[in-house]
């Protein structure tokens, strides 16, 4: 029996009470006891508790889920979240619980890291993939583990680790891929010239690269135009134009919204008429860093439009 004894002090501690019946003939029995100190016992026992409750909490409070693989018995702990990941209301504690939810696709390489580890090859095993739920779906997830004991011959008994739902990261790294991919066929295949101008945190604009429309528009490589500034850059163009362009950036920049000018380009390979939009690109803080340009040569049209005004005046 445990119990707590009460000191001379009136201070408590945690004992063992044990008691043996002495029977001596002719005689009442006797009652012997003996309490034990019990006091770091129940400490360590607490101790635990509290470690296990800190282990408890911080599960419930991340994406990580845990489990806890015996090699002998090819048992395995599930830690709860991993039902509630995968949609299921309890998950069998076998390893084929896990192997047989490994998309197709995913599986060779999953067993052939684990098993590289399991031969001391690697020390720690770590991999995404997806894994099967009830609906029927598939769910990002990224494991992690090592082995924690094993027998003097080195073969493996016991493996832990966890598991974390990644699947929203996952989905949204696609669609940026995806995203990316559009747009870099548009960029690559526009009949539009298409730059990228940095704006630095000092006010300076810095030329990022051009699309091959506007390479041969401006009669320039996107090799001679990336790193350049346009004072540099649009000198053979004439000074009205750099002190032109500038104003344009300066005010894109000041109104942060897109804008639109056409203008006369008088001189150099790119001479002639231009229709021009800028757009703004801003950061978290509402700071213009990036500003996207378009343009096209217009001078064709701006002759048509002459010459109908021409023919209109004459008649």
């Amino acid at each position: 029996v445990e119990n707590n004894h009460v000191r001379k002090d009136g201070t408590t501690i945690p004992v063992s009470v044990h008691a043996n019946r002495i029977d001596i003939p002719g005689e009442p029995p006797l009652i012997f006891t003996t309490e034990y100190d019990i006091s770091e016992r129940k400490l360590a026992e607490q101790k635990i508790e509290d470690s296990e409750e800190r282990f408890r909490l911080a599960m419930e409070t991340t994406q990580d889920v845990l489990w806890d693989w015996d090699l002998a018995t090819d048992k395995v702990y599930y830690s709860p979240g991993w039902a509630k990941i995968l949609g299921e209301e309890q998950i069998p504690k076998m390893f084929s619980a896990w192997q047989e939810r490994i998309h197709p696709d995913d599986r060779p390489v999953a067993l052939k890291t684990v098993q590289e580890h399991l031969e001391n090859q690697t020390s720690r095993w770590e991999m995404e993939f997806r894994l099967s739920t009830k609906n029927g779906s598939w769910k990002w997830v990224k494991g992690r583990g090592h082995v924690i004991r094993r027998d003097k011959d080195g073969q493996p008994l016991r493996m832990i680790g966890t598991m974390t739902d990644i699947h929203e990261r996952v989905m949204a790294e696609q669609a940026l891929q995806e995203n990316e991919a559009l747009l870099s066929t548009i960029y690559n295949n526009s009949d539009i010239g298409v730059f990228l101008v940095e704006v630095t945190p000092q006010g300076e604009f810095i030329y990022e690269g051009i699309n091959p429309a506007h390479e041969k528009l401006v009669g320039l490589s996107n090799a001679e135009v990336v790193g350049k500034r346009p004072e540099e850059l649009l000198i053979p163009f004439g000074q009205e134009s750099v002190a032109y362009v500038l104003s344009l950036y300066e005010e894109c920049i000041t109104k942060q919204e897109m804008i639109e000018s056409e203008f006369y380009v008088p001189e150099g390979p790119a001479k002639g008429w231009w229709l021009s939009r800028l757009t703004p690109i801003l950061d978290e803080n509402g700071r213009v860093t990036k500003i996207i340009g378009s343009g096209m040569v217009t001078t064709e049209l701006k002759e048509a439009q002459q010459a109908v005004a021409d023919k209109e005046q004459k008649y």
